[in-house]
Order: structure tokens, then sequence, then C-alpha cells
């Protein structure tokens, strides 16, 4: 696993893992790395990004204030933790994080124990958690809707409450995250 950072102040990289059963993969990822940084900067790709995408915004700067400071405390961080994804930490390990991730592959699917819920009156999402007594659940939604359930045309936003020293369950962390998953809807793009 190689990672070259292209970006010092966001800390943001690009990170290569190759993997065979002979030989020594390192290399390999060097040189595949510096082709790709290369040609990244004489000729990058471009990618038409229409309005009121979410490929073009920030996911740390759709995690409001107001409500991060009331879940998560005063010192509370935000990070990006991959190019689409952005996690609120709290100081305190008592009162967890708040992560939102955009996603563009494909619809929310129902797993675990899911249901729907509102979050306005126009904007149906899914819930999920996948242990009832562990504090940890997501809501996520269509932000763009896909033409199909296997279409790769929409666009989709996951907000995630968590606190794995916490002493709540999954049904307290759905509320504190469908609490987040207004608030961050409120923030994004073309809303």
């Amino acid at each position: 696993n190689e990672t070259v950072l292209t970006d010092e102040s966001a800390k943001i990289g690009i990170s290569l893992l190759v993997t065979y059963a002979d030989g020594e993969p390192c290399g390999a990822a060097r040189k595949a790395l510096a082709k790709i940084i290369q040609r990244s900067k004489s000729d990058p790709p471009h990618v038409q990004v229409p309005d009121g995408s979410l490929r073009a915004t920030d996911p740390c700067s759709v995690v409001p204030r107001k409500l991060a400071t009331s879940m998560l405390g005063q010192g509370y961080k935000t990070d990006a933790t991959l190019l689409y994804n952005c996690t609120a930490r709290s100081q305190d390990l008592d009162k967890g994080q708040i992560e939102v991730g955009f996603g563009f592959s494909y619809p929310p699917l129902e797993s675990g124990e899911s249901k729907r819920v509102k979050l306005t009156g126009s904007v149906r999402a899914i819930q999920r958690y996948y242990t009832p007594n562990v504090e940890s659940c997501e809501i996520e939604w269509e932000h763009k809707k896909f033409s199909g359930p296997t279409a790769r045309d929409g666009e989709t936003v996951k907000v995630e409450f968590s606190n794995l020293g916490g002493k709540g369950d999954a049904l307290d962390a759905c509320r504190k995250a469908k609490q987040a998953a207004k608030a961050v809807l409120g923030e994004l793009p073309g809303r």
C-alpha cells in the first residue's frame, strides 16, 4: 500500500494497494502512482459537475456548527476521511461522532434493521442500524434521484451518528442521526 499526498493542507492523497503472489508489490505501486500523478498534472481528467451537485461540495461544510456543538461538545474536530466523507468527532469519548458522506454509485439500500423515515415533507430516507445494543445508526437519502436501481446517475447523502464508548443503544443513535440528517439536509446545495 503506497500513498502520495496531493494536498498537504487538506491532508488528501491518492492511495494504491497492489498485491500479487510473486515479487515485491511496493515498487510496482510506486511506479503506477508516479504515472498517475504525472498524468493528473499534465492531462487531468475533467468531470462535468452540474449545478447543485454534491461533487462540488465539501462534506465538512455541511455539518452545522450549532448541531455539532450541541451533540459533541465545544471542542469537536472535523476531518475529511475520504474525498466525499467528513467526520466530526467529540474530544469527549462519551459523546461520539457524526459522519457525513456523499455517494454516487447506487440508491440507498435497505439492510440490517432498516426502515423508511421522513426528514421533511418531500424527503424520505432509509434509517438503519446493525446491532441493537450498539449506539450507531445511519440515515441515507437520495439528493439527486437515480433513474433506476442499477443506474449510476444519482447522488446520495449518508449521515451516521455513532458513540461506541457510550451507554446508549441503536435507537438512541437513530434519534441523534435523524436530528443530524435534518440539519445537514438544510445545508446542502439545491435545497
